[in-house]
């Protein structure tokens, strides 16, 4: 059963990573457009800067778990890196109650936050003023793939303690 979640949840992981990544060519293509637009033609749209922070926070909430699942995060390798298998799972496993925490109140404010604003249909304020309140929903939604990936990474650090099999 652990295996069969594992793949689960790191297939889950892998896929919202390689989708999402896939934003950074409208990100490029827009920025590259209001270059053109603002330094040629002396013409920037209002609109331009404003997407690109939205597409950008999604791409990068949605690819946390993909990061965690690949060992991308940043750490503290000083003593880590000097740890055996062992030594890093026990060290993993410590320090996963600190992560839920954060991820459950990620999910928990961020949630409610993006129920708020679904809600009264937010929108940004801002000359273009697009609704706002479908991006506050990418918030909880990767915290809660982070927390499922951190699942993943938890089992696998008990497996590699009692000698089993662990799925990477």
């Amino acid at each position: 059963m652990p295996a069969r979640v594992i793949h689960t949840i790191e297939a889950l992981s892998d896929w919202s990573g390689k989708i999402f990544a896939w934003l950074i060519l409208p990100i490029s293509l827009i920025t590259f457009t209001e270059v053109i637009l603002r330094y040629f033609f002396n013409s920037p749209t209002i609109w331009s800067s404003e997407l690109i922070g939205y597409l950008f926070g999604v791409m990068t909430f949605m690819s946390g778990a993909y990061c965690l699942r690949h060992e991308q995060h940043i750490r503290l390798d000083m003593l880590r890196g000097r740890m055996g298998p062992s030594a890093k799972a026990v060290l993993d496993i410590t320090t996963s109650g600190f992560t839920y925490l954060f991820l459950i109140m990620l999910i928990w404010k961020g949630g409610a936050a993006a129920w708020e604003s679904t809600q009264s249909l937010l929108t940004t304020g801002t000359v273009w003023n697009p609704p706002y309140w479908p991006f506050t929903w990418f918030l909880p939604l990767g915290a809660l793939l982070v927390a499922l990936q951190e699942l993943s990474n938890l089992i696998n650090n008990v497996r590699t303690l009692t000698g089993k099999e662990v799925s990477r």
